[in-house]
C-alpha cells in the first residue's frame, strides 16, 4: 500500500518542540560533536502489525533524510512515549550527547511513571512513583486478536479476560463488545493495528 495519512505504518514522525525564554515553543535543532550536519529529532508513535513502538529519530535537515534512531520503546515489557525534552541549555542548538528527555512508562500491570533519559549513556532516574488507580485489576489479562469481517476486512480488537481464567476448566464466557466506526479509503488501512500492547487497562 502506497503511503497515506491513513497509512500508520509509514508515519515517520513529527518534530520535537522545545520552549524558548518568551514562552513560545520552536522545533528543536540538534548538533552532534562528530560532524558539523544540523539535525531534528522525530518522535513517532511507531505503529507496527503488532502495536504502537514510539521512537526517535535523528533526521539531517539538510540532507532531507533520516540518519539513526536514537531512542526506542522497550516493545517487550512497557509501553514507553517521550513526553518533552528536557534539556538544561536555553539557547541555540542542542547537542545530542547533552540530550535529556522526559518518558512516561507503563506496562499490562503497572501504573505509568515518569522518567529522566539523559544522553550519551541514556541514563534513568525515575520521577514518580504513582500507585496503581485499580488494585483489583491488576491481574486482568489482555491480549490483541485479529478477526476478519464479512467483507473481507482483517480488523484487529483487544480481548480482556477475569483473572485466572482457563478456557479449559471455566468455558465460555459472556462477552460484552464494544466498536467504534472509522472511515477509510481502503480496507489495508482500516486493518491496521492502532492500539497499544504493553500499556495499563486501555
Amino acid at each position: 500500500m502506497a503511503a497515506t495519512q491513513e497509512d500508520v505504518y509509514s508515519d515517520p514522525g513529527s518534530p520535537m518542540m522545545r520552549r524558548t525564554q518568551a514562552g513560545t515553543y520552536i522545533i528543536a535543532r540538534i548538533k552532534k560533536e562528530s560532524d558539523e550536519g544540523r539535525y531534528i529529532i522525530l518522535n513517532g508513535n511507531g505503529a507496527t502489525p503488532e502495536g504502537n513502538i514510539p521512537f526517535l529519530d535523528l533526521f539531517d535537515i539538510n540532507t532531507g533524510k533520516k540518519m539513526e534512531r536514537i531512542w526506542e520503546s522497550d516493545k517487550e515489557k512497557y509501553y514507553e512515549t517521550v513526553v518533552a525534552l528536557m534539556s538544561d541549555q536555553e539557547e541555540g542548538d542542542l547537542y545530542l550527547d547533552k540530550l535529556k528527555i522526559l518518558t512516561s512508562k507503563e506496562s499490562k500491570t503497572e501504573n505509568t511513571q515518569y522518567y529522566f533519559v539523559s544522553w550519551p549513556d541514556k541514563n534513568i532516574v525515575q520521577v514518580t512513583n504513582f500507585p496503581h488507580p485499580y488494585p483489583q485489576l491488576a491481574s486482568l489479562q489482555k491480549e490483541m486478536i485479529r478477526y476478519e469481517r464479512k467483507d473481507g476486512v482483517q480488523l484487529t480488537a483487544t480481548l480482556y479476560l477475569p483473572p485466572g481464567y482457563n478456557p479449559s476448566t471455566d468455558g465460555p464466557l459472556p462477552c460484552l463488545v464494544w466498536s467504534y466506526p472509522g472511515e477509510f479509503k481502503n480496507k489495508d488501512a482500516a486493518g491496521q493495528v492502532r492500539g497499544l500492547q504493553m500499556n495499563l487497562l486501555e
